[in-house]
């Protein structure tokens, strides 16, 4: 026949088992399961198994086993650990348990926030357990340190425990407590290559962003909805300057505030060594603006806790450097949604992920010089025949079926030819990039200058009638007339076309201007030969 210890480590090697296969299922789920057969393992009818929340440094029931106005009083109630702490006390140590005999505190709300059943006392006999006697098994992790108990209450037998059974419930607790912080590992170390999972699937969409801008707001929704935090800024490094905009952010009603960090020269003041963990930087509030100024603090955060492990208005910073190792901006969460400071791990897939975007960045960044270069006439700067025709049929398609007309002045420079021959190449060059500067001073932002080839250059005036055509056109060879680079030998011939009276595509607009040049040319060539 087997002992009592025996059937106890028959059920205990399968209460550790279904310990390990928990975590394939829902956590809580599991420990629920597993509350009821250690109530029939340590043969008591009420089991609560109290787990620690860092973020609030209290214990919260999450797995009760008694009668159903026991459950209904108990599950999810928490007990704070400055209230619990006098129930550790080691004159209540009974082995690696504690034993609280009825009447220990003597104040009833004491009692009352742990006792799980109150029944009616029943004749003495030595060693019955009492009403409001109270015993907790602690749950420790591998430094020894309090991560939750599981309380015993009403034993089967009537009695208080022996020093056997004390032995037999630490031990049966013990395993339990292996088995939950394995389970816990496990589920974190998936939660974790959930989170890899979304970044990479989302990664894979960064060569398809639009802009920059594009990128980096996909980069800030990823983080938030990966990693778990409700709030995050993406600052850039402004060209040439060492002033930082936000560009993209996650989480905000409205606009993102500034973060506390106005320049990346003030930024690498937050770069210190003791407070960096796997290439991001985590600094306690009081640390921050002792760095920074106590005027730094331009929000605050909202997902505080109260735990030595918990978020409590840090600043977390992950800064962006490029291939040279020089900072161009940084990543700025806040608000964890478990209220608690990021695990090394998961700061470890946070720093991975904005160097990946990091990456994305710079190429979509390359890609629009890229872009650019491709668009743009190698001596002027000026757009070149492909991208103007390309631009002014976007303003045609934009404008059609509606009253705004477009204008379109082509021109050809003339003496170009004698400029060349007399004073050379470079000065045809410095002519050319005269004009186009004077044709650029004369637009607005949402005309265009382009240079179609050689000598010839073409504009467009979005909404512009005869009268404001004519004048710009004047202005124009007013300035040309004075240009040093002209060097008094050069003017200019055009010929206007405008929309939709002259056509409703760049190619028939640049036709008919084109004939209208070259009328005027014409023009001039026989007025001087009358001279």
């Amino acid at each position: 026949m087997q002992t009592k210890v025996e059937v106890a480590m028959k059920a205990l090697r399968g209460l550790i088992e279904l310990s390990s296969n928990a975590v394939e299922e829902d956590l809580a789920d599991s420990l629920q399961i597993i509350v009821g057969d250690l109530a029939a393992v340590l043969g008591c009818m009420a089991v609560a198994i109290n787990l620690v929340r860092p973020a609030w440094n209290d214990f919260e029931v999450v797995a009760i086993h008694g009668p159903p106005e026991v459950v209904a009083k108990l599950a999810g109630i928490t007990f704070s650990q400055e209230a619990l702490s006098g129930h550790f006390a080691p004159k209540f140590d009974v082995g690696h348990a504690f034993f609280i005999p009825s009447g220990s505190f003597p104040d009833p709300h004491d009692q009352e926030s742990t006792a799980v059943i109150v029944r009616d006392r029943s004749p003495e006999k030595p060693g019955a357990w009492q009403a409001d006697d109270q015993f907790f098994v602690p749950m420790r992790d591998d430094h020894d340190t309090v991560v939750g108990f599981v309380s015993i209450d009403e034993p089967l037998s009537g009695l208080r425990p022996s020093a056997e059974e004390i032995a037999l419930m630490v031990a049966v607790v013990d395993a339990l407590s292996v088995g939950i912080r394995s389970a816990l590992r496990v589920v974190e170390a998936r939660q974790n290559t959930k989170a890899l999972e979304v970044l990479f699937r989302l990664s894979t969409h960064f060569g398809t962003a639009e802009s920059t801008d594009q990128l980096l707001t996909t980069c800030s929704e990823s983080i938030r909805r990966a990693l778990g935090f409700d709030r995050v800024v993406i600052q850039l490094c402004e060209p040439g300057s060492t002033s930082i905009t936000s560009r993209a952010s996650a989480g905000w009603n409205g606009d993102p505030p500034v973060t506390g960090v106005p320049t990346l020269t003030e930024a690498k003041r937050l770069c210190i060594p003791r407070f960096e963990i796997e290439g991001c930087y985590l600094l306690p509030v009081d640390d921050a603006l002792t760095i920074m100024g106590s005027d730094s603090r331009r929000f605050t955060s909202v997902r505080n806790g109260s735990g030595p492990l918990a978020w409590d208005h840090h600043w977390l910073l992950i800064p962006l450097t490029d291939d040279t190792g020089s900072m161009v901006g940084w990543v700025w969460p806040d608000d964890p949604i478990d209220h608690l400071i990021p695990s090394r791990a998961k700061l470890r897939i946070l720093r991975t992920f904005s160097n990946q975007a990091l990456v994305a960045i710079t190429g979509a960044n390359r890609l629009n010089e890229l872009r650019t270069i491709a668009s743009r006439d190698d001596l002027t700067g000026a757009l070149n025949r492909r991208a103007f025709s390309e631009r002014l049929n976007q303003e045609l398609m934009l404008t059609r079926g509606s009253n705004e007309q477009i204008t379109l002045v082509l021109y050809d420079l003339d003496q170009f030819k004698t400029l060349n021959d007399t004073h050379g190449h470079p000065a045809g060059d410095d002519a050319l990039r005269g004009f186009t500067r004077i044709l650029t001073q004369n637009l607005r932002t949402s005309d265009a200058v382009g240079r179609l080839g050689g000598d010839e250059f073409a504009i467009f005036l979005v909404g512009s009638d005869h009268t404001s055509t004519k004048q710009v056109v004047e202005r124009v060879a007013g300035m040309l007339a004075n240009d040093p680079t002209a060097r008094s030998l050069l003017g200019a011939s055009y010929g206007t076309a405008q929309s939709p009276a002259d056509g409703t595509t760049s190619d028939e607009l640049i036709s008919v201007a084109d004939a209208r040049l070259y009328e005027q040319k014409r023009f001039h060539q026989n007025t001087k030969s009358d001279e």
